[in-house]
């Protein structure tokens, strides 16, 4: 405490960095003195509640209609307006180039300013001026007061970025900034940024099996420049989930990492082929929380299990070829036309169509047709005759190969045959018989006429082996038209 020279004012100090001034004759409360925190002085006159700066003695705030307190800025600031031209006294003297940044940091740096003025500079802010839907968060230094003339500043500023929930994606911006100051234009500035994030990519999954125990490998790989702290894995096999969890607390940048999920027996392995994927999901669980869902991948199948079942595939095919090359190549029929092609000629009218196919798929039908001086035409003709010619094609077919003269007759079974002199056997005609195949050879001996069994020679062309076998000894000469004898 302490009293005027005139004893009619006292002086109080108090703890709350204050000076009040008291009117000694009414007790009353005339003035109070503020101290500042940079050491600077307000001097308020109570009791209107106006208030002065102590260097100059300027009014210090100005209450306006609304209410609001405006700073009022010391007369000495009102100057003239500079000539055009001239230089601007406020200079950014140090600002970074560009910035990298982590998304889940704040990064630190400063501006060096510098006042080359005649004048002091007022109220100096650094303000953000794009914050809308910005993906930066800028800090912005305290408010500074005064900057003196041809003195230098450094405000230490930070930014920080951020990046979506889903799979951050590292990004290029720019950090838009703004130097206010009192009484003056603002002076812009733009820094472009790099916000870094982690990039997790799926490399490939692999079922790996041992002790009868299986297991599913995923390698994973941290592309981003940005490590990725404590996460956490997650999968599942098509729609089947697997039991355990991952957690990785570390994966740094350009890290490549293998998961291993257990598979439980309630996913048996012969379900699992080039059509099988797996499904991985990662969650971040520290501060800032983020998520990926990555692609279905397909699974890379163990060597023995994979390719046993190729393997397996081609002995089956290998073997099926083994099969038909015996059941066709080795078949009697081949074997006995391949080695002795007269045999053709011979061979009951019944195998003749079980002939051909086995020739023709072995390739060998030409050739065997060709040795014994036919032609597939014959051939074809010769089982037609056998499987559903009639009779009087029949006929006519002996007459075409046999160079005969036809005698028709009304009976349909029965034909009568004017034989060329070429005939190999010494009989000018005979009668062609092609009696029904279940008939015996008893019955088919009673239906010839009498007078021709008598006095020409019958020939009884039948399609079935056993009816001939009651006949008299007589070749039966139904394929001789085959091979053009």
């Amino acid at each position: 405490m302490a009293f005027s020279f005139d004893g009619n004012t006292l002086a109080s100090s108090s703890t709350d960095s204050t000076v009040r001034l008291w009117d000694l004759k009414t007790g009353e409360l005339r003035q109070v003195m503020i101290g500042g925190a940079r050491e600077t002085w307000v001097s308020c006159l109570m009791p209107t509640q106006r208030c002065w700066r102590v260097d100059d003695g300027t009014l210090l705030v100005h209450k306006q209609l609304g209410g609001h307190i405006q700073p009022v800025l010391p007369d000495s600031l009102y100057v003239a307006d500079a000539e055009p031209g001239a230089d601007e006294p406020l200079v950014v003297e140090s600002l970074p180039a560009s910035l990298e940044l982590a998304y889940d940091k704040p990064l630190s740096f400063t501006l060096t300013i510098h006042n080359k003025g005649a004048a002091p500079i007022y109220w100096l802010n650094v303000v953000h001026t794009d914050k809308q839907n910005h993906p930066l968060v800028f800090y912005p230094p305290k408010t500074h007061l005064v900057l003196k003339p041809n003195k230098r500043m450094t405000l230490p500023v930070k930014v920080s970025g951020w990046a979506t929930y889903e799979k951050p994606q590292s990004q290029d911006t720019t950090l838009a900034l703004s130097i206010t100051r009192a009484n003056a234009d603002p002076i812009a500035l733009s820094i472009p940024v790099r916000t870094h994030t982690p990039v997790l990519t799926l490399q490939k999954a692999s079922l790996v099996t041992e002790n009868h125990q299986s297991a599913l490998v995923i390698t994973i790989n941290n592309e981003g420049k940005q490590a990725l702290s404590k996460t956490e894995f997650t999968a599942r096999i098509d729609n089947q989930p697997l039991d355990n969890r991952v957690t990785r607390d570390l994966i740094a940048a350009g890290q490549t990492v293998n998961l291993s999920f257990s598979v439980s027996n309630n996913i048996p392995q012969n379900k699992f082929d080039e059509n099988t994927r797996v499904f991985l999901k990662a969650i971040k669980i520290q501060h800032p929380i983020h998520e990926w869902d990555f692609e279905p991948q397909p699974i890379e199948l163990p060597t023995f299990l994979w390719y046993g079942y190729v393997l397996l595939s081609v002995l089956v095919v290998v073997l099926g070829i083994v099969l038909y090359y015996l059941r066709l190549y080795r078949h009697p029929l081949v074997q006995t036309l391949s080695t002795d092609s007269q045999q053709l000629l011979t061979l009951p009218l019944e195998q003749l169509p079980k002939a051909k196919q086995l020739l023709q798929r072995t390739r060998r039908l030409g050739t065997v047709l060709s040795s014994i001086g036919s032609h597939l035409k014959w051939l074809d003709e010769a089982i037609d005759f056998f499987v559903s010619m009639p009779n009087k094609a029949r006929y006519e077919l002996l007459v075409n190969r046999l160079s005969a003269t036809p005698q028709m007759t009304d009976n349909k079974e029965l034909f009568d045959l004017q034989l060329s002199q070429a005939f190999p056997l010494n009989f000018p005609s005979c009668v062609v018989y092609f009696p029904n195949a279940d008939l015996p050879a008893a019955e088919v001996i009673m239906r010839l006429p009498q007078n021709d069994i008598n006095s020409k020679t019958t020939m009884v062309i039948s399609l079935e082996p056993t009816p001939t076998s009651g006949f008299t000894p007589l070749r039966r000469i139904s394929h001789q038209f085959m091979g053009g004898t």
